[in-house]
């Protein structure tokens, strides 16, 4: 056999053994997964088939472990174990050219008698007369009974309809956990199939979906959700065609999969919805109409040529170091065409002998394909708790360091003590900020269906690209992004993309580039949206905006500010209205959305080539760098990212405009005076500008002068609520608690502008 393919197996073993000696029996989640795990085996030939029958079997004991939750399971766990073992005594016997002993297998096939579990020519199957049968059996005679004595649940029927099957939850827990794995497990799968579309033989893809299926048919029959099983059961049967070859994969069966998530997502909110009521039963959902579609599917069998195996389903070393950053993509094509040359060569060793790379790097490499992250799942009410107390530590922390009898100690040690804890302070302060962090990667590949779907409706050719998918977001913040981005790549799709026709007629390619990115760069996350698109119409945009009434016709406006019209409540430069865009609604959900999170947005177009839109926004909610400043007795804190500079003026740079009132002349660039001890009604000593300090701030393209008394320094502060009754205030985003235990108000300062602009 292959060394590479014995590699493999005795790598999936391993893992194997080492998932089954930690996991305990009632952890339905980790029992799942390793059902998928010892399934992964049965892609694998070994002499008379031994590998299949033992991992056949033990299939047949984690399906019975996972049905009998109420009983002892420890004897189970034991022939669990005596099973791996086996897997690795014929590995070693693979390795050795010599065949396993078959009184081993069939002590182990006895003792899985004992225990309810058949085996017959080879596989295992879970008799009737066994246990998980009988509980099966109990639950469905507990669900009649509970019918006949409180009533059915269930909407009336006409004479001739079939009664309605009452399908008792086994276990409500469970089914919640459930409800949220597969969820999980079909975000992940759904983007899948647009690759797949284009490799339509892309074997590790097709098993990735099935397992999606496979699982939620499992686990479905396990809580006795059986219309649900019934479903998932055709579906995994329609994918298994497919993976074996006897249907080829194409456009019918890439809409029926996204129908089968979307349907799959409704009947789980459905569950999820009826437990959250104490509803035990399984909703009716209708399951007959896409079981039609796949026996339909299923009706139409034919051959295709069969694709050449694939060895390897991890992750490319050369897509790893690409990652890494240590070559580039070039360099692993110029490596690939080397190794067609030397096929014996690895590609590491290529680049290494090239220079490209260093063997520890081939090394690190190797590590990254080879591991697995370990994780541990946490309810977000618990992380959020966590993060509220770290802060309260930080709060707490400063008031401490701020008490008058701290601050005239001349303690050295203590002072040592405390810049300790400082650090430890700070250092945990990160640590539960990025728990609070996760990739934007999900929020990205839902994109993925949504520009499949919009370029079938609008016949536009789309070739998307993504990246930066794993630059980390604050979880409060992924969900919200979600929606405008939703906006965003429809306006790219609809306004900025041309059809296949005009692009040709423009000397472009028929298909349109639509590209997604993220990264982080100076404290803040950008997000850009970029097409190839005809670009933005300024002035089609400034006709609409003066027709509307929303401009001044004569006014003088930069192109960024005209581009900007375009995010105003109800503005919209389309012809007719479709079902992609056009009534005007979305882009001003963009522009509320970056305002709500301290953002900002910024348009560049060029006429024929195309735009990016680019999002830029705070790491996280939390916390804030901020200016803190004194006005009067009140201390503020000014966004240290709105903060362009800080200066005292000179007598003679103080102007008055007319119709605009006070204003300072900074170096030729006219700035207005907003003193804050006015608008917010503060006394102070300070009222002229030439004696104050004045912070110059900006908010998209606006620009003026706060008047302030003095300015404290610069500070991380942890945001908190202001409340519901005081959320509507303007001129605050929210507050914090300052070091001498005072509440410090945080300045919105496009709320100050405004207040200024009306007062």
């Amino acid at each position: 056999m292959n060394t590479r393919i014995i590699e493999e197996i005795a790598a999936k073993i391993d893992e194997l053994a080492l998932k089954a000696v930690m996991l305990e029996a009632t952890d339905i989640g980790g029992m799942g997964d390793l059902l998928n795990q010892t399934e992964s085996l049965l892609e694998y030939e070994s002499p008379d088939n031994v590998i299949e029958i033992i991992c056949r079997s033990q299939c047949s004991l984690i399906e019975t472990i996972i049905m009998n939750q109420d009983q002892d399971l420890s004897p189970h766990l034991d022939i669990m174990a005596k099973g791996v073992s086996l897997l690795q005594e014929e590995l070693r016997c693979m390795k050795l050219g010599e065949s396993l002993a078959a009184d081993s297998i069939e002590a182990y096939w006895q003792e899985l008698r004992e225990l309810g579990v058949e085996v017959e020519n080879g596989e295992s199957q879970v008799t009737d007369s066994s246990s998980a049968k009988t509980q099966t059996d109990e639950i469905q005679k507990t669900a009649e009974e509970e019918v006949e004595e409180h009533g059915p649940q269930e909407k009336p029927r006409s004479e001739n309809e079939e009664p309605e099957e009452q399908n008792l939850i086994v276990d409500s827990d469970t089914c919640y956990e459930f409800i949220t794995e597969t969820l999980s497990n079909l975000e992940e799968v759904e983007p899948l199939v647009v690759e797949l579309e284009s490799d339509p033989t892309n074997k590790e893809i097709i098993g990735a979906i099935f397992r999606c299926f496979h699982t939620a048919k499992g686990v479905s029959g396990f809580l006795n959700l059986r219309r649900m099983n019934r479903y998932t059961h055709e579906s995994e049967n329609l994918l298994d065609e497919v993976r074996n070859d006897r249907i080829r994969f194409d456009q019918r069966i890439g809409d029926f999969l996204f129908e089968g998530f979307d349907f799959l997502r409704e009947m789980l909110e459905a569950i999820r919805a009826n437990l959250d009521e104490n509803i035990q039963y399984e909703p009716n959902y209708n399951v007959d109409p896409g079981m039609q579609r796949i026996h339909a599917l299923l009706s139409e069998h034919y051959q295709p040529e069969a694709p050449e195996p694939e060895e390897d389903v991890k992750e490319p070393i050369g897509r790893i170091l690409v990652d890494m950053k240590r070559v580039t993509s070039e360099d692993v094509d110029s490596a690939l065409d080397r190794q067609k040359e030397v096929p014996t060569k690895k590609i590491g060793e290529i680049l290494s002998a090239a220079g490209k790379v260093t063997g520890k790097d081939v090394d690190e490499a190797l590590n990254r394909q080879k591991s697995v992250e370990a994780t541990i799942r946490v309810t977000t009410e618990k992380l959020d708790h966590v993060v509220d107390m770290v802060g309260e530590l930080v709060i707490a922390q400063a008031l401490v360091a701020e008490n008058p009898v701290i601050q005239q100690t001349n303690n050295q040690k203590l002072f040592k003590d405390f810049s300790q804890l400082n650090r430890i302070t700070s250092e945990l302060q990160k640590t539960t900020m990025s728990m609070r962090m996760v990739p934007i990667r999900q929020t990205f590949q839902k994109m993925v269906r949504l520009v499949r779907d919009l370029s079938r409706k609008s016949g536009k050719r789309v070739d998307l690209t993504m990246t930066g998918e794993d630059t980390e977001i604050d979880r409060n913040m992924v969900d919200q992004v979600y929606d405008p981005l939703v906006h965003m790549v429809r306006n790219a799709m609809d306004h900025g993309l041309e059809t296949p026709d005009e692009r040709i007629s423009a000397g472009k390619s028929p298909s349109g580039a639509l590209q997604l990115r993220a990264y982080h760069q100076g404290g803040h996350i950008f997000i850009e949206i970029a097409e190839d698109g005809k670009g933005l119409d300024r002035n089609k945009i400034f006709k609409k905006a003066v027709d509307r009434g929303l401009v001044n016709r004569d006014g003088d406006y930069t192109d960024n500010e005209v581009f900007n019209f375009i995010f105003l409540p109800g503005f919209s430069t389309a012809e007719k209205i479709t079902d992609i865009s056009g009534r005007g609604v979305g882009m001003d959900v963009v522009k509320k959305f970056v305002e709500k999170v301290r953002g900002t947005i910024e348009i560049k177009s060029a006429p024929g080539q195309g735009s990016t839109f680019v999002i830029k926004l705070p790491l996280t909610l939390a916390i804030i760098d901020g200016i803190v400043v004194m006005v009067g007795g009140e201390r503020y804190i000014i966004p240290a990212q709105s903060v362009k500079e800080s200066l005292q003026a000179r007598k003679d740079q103080y102007i008055t405009v007319s119709g605009k009132g006070e204003a300072i002349n900074i170096r030729g660039k006219i700035f207005s005076l907003i003193r804050l001890h006015r608008i917010f009604d503060i006394n102070t000593d300070k009222t002229s500008p030439e004696e104050a300090i004045l912070a110059v701030v900006e908010y998209e393209n606006r620009e003026a002068c706060l008047m302030v008394d003095d300015v404290v320094g610069k500070q991380e502060v942890v945001i908190k609520s202001l409340g519901h009754r005081l959320s509507k205030i303007t001129g605050f985003s929210g507050g914090t608690i300052l070091g001498d235990g005072r509440v410090g108000l945080i300045l919105d300062i496009k709320g100050v502008m405004d207040i200024h602009e009306n007062h």
